[in-house]
């Protein structure tokens, strides 16, 4: 399992989907990683073609649970 997860503060990392409640149908949990990669090219394209969340914007990471 992956989760997908933005930078909040220097050593605290959220949920993509608690990040960004705006976004609508948003994931933060997939199976497999090549998912989870291709959710967040589409996420950082959304978030560089959205005006408004320019100033929110922060870097997303993929991290493995078990």
């Amino acid at each position: 399992m992956f989760v997908l997860e933005a930078k909040l503060a220097p050593n605290k990392w959220c949920q993509v989907d608690r990040v960004y409640p705006e976004i609508h149908q948003i994931k933060s949990f997939f199976r497999f990683e090549e998912d989870a990669k291709e959710f967040k090219a589409k996420l950082k394209n959304l978030l560089k073609k959205t005006s408004g969340m320019k100033e929110s914007k922060k870097p997303i990471r993929i991290r493995k649970v078990s």
